[in-house]
Parts: structure tokens; C-alpha cells; sequence
């Protein structure tokens, strides 16, 4: 009989099932630019405006926070 101060959980059970390279099937799939993975130019170009959209969102909205912690600085001090 074991004395057990603290729960120890099991560990996570996963299974792995290795997928294995077939040249005869994989061939085509190697030099070639679509899939799942693959981005298209069009794509790729409305993902890099929006990420500089929302960069500049969050830029602004640290700034307009530095200010008014500044400001509220200010009213407290002087």
C-alpha cells in the first residue's frame, strides 16, 4: 500500500503512426508549388497588408496609451 500526498496524473497516451516516403506517389508532389502548404502571390500579398494593417493598429494604440499614462502623470505631479 502506497502513502500519496500529491496526485500525479498519468501521463497523455498518444499514438504515432510514421508515414513512411514513397517515391513512386511522392514524385510529383516534390517540385510542385500547389498544395496545402503553398501560398498563392494573391494571397500571400492580402496576408502581408493585413498583418501591416494590424501592426500599425497596435502601434497606434500604444501611443495613445503612453499618453495618457503621461498625461495622468502629469495631473498627479503638477
Amino acid at each position: 500500500m502506497k502513502l500519496r500526498f500529491v496526485y500525479t496524473p498519468k501521463p497523455r497516451q498518444f499514438t504515432y503512426k510514421p508515414q513512411f516516403f514513397k517515391p513512386e506517389e511522392d514524385g510529383k508532389k516534390i517540385f510542385s508549388t500547389e498544395g496545402p502548404g503553398k501560398m498563392t502571390h494573391e494571397a500571400y500579398r492580402r496576408y502581408r497588408r493585413d498583418t501591416s494593417k494590424s501592426k500599425q493598429k497596435r502601434n497606434q494604440s500604444v501611443l495613445i496609451y503612453v499618453a495618457i499614462i503621461l498625461l495622468l502623470l502629469y495631473f498627479i505631479f503638477f
